[in-house]
């Protein structure tokens, strides 16, 4: 079987898209964590444990109605 020159160029350029395709990728997954961790931040370390902001929205859930009686600068102080 014989392949003509644009059938080679044009598998060299599936292979070098594929392969461009698959480094965007990983990028976009090694940036993850870090953009996780700046939505979520450390609010707080007690005995070395993170208090992240999630954590403190979970508690307010939880409490609720004690919680809205209490002042905003109170409740992050």
């Amino acid at each position: 079987m014989t392949t003509s020159s644009s059938e080679a160029k044009f598998g060299m350029r599936a292979r070098l898209a594929s392969a461009a395709t698959g480094c965007f990728a990983m990028v976009l997954l090694a940036s993850l964590p870090v953009r996780a961790e700046e939505a979520n931040p450390v609010l707080a370390k007690v005995n070395g444990a993170e208090i992240r902001q999630s954590d403190v929205a979970l508690a307010e859930e939880e409490l609720g109605p004690s919680l809205a009686q209490m002042d905003p600068s109170t409740k992050k102080g």
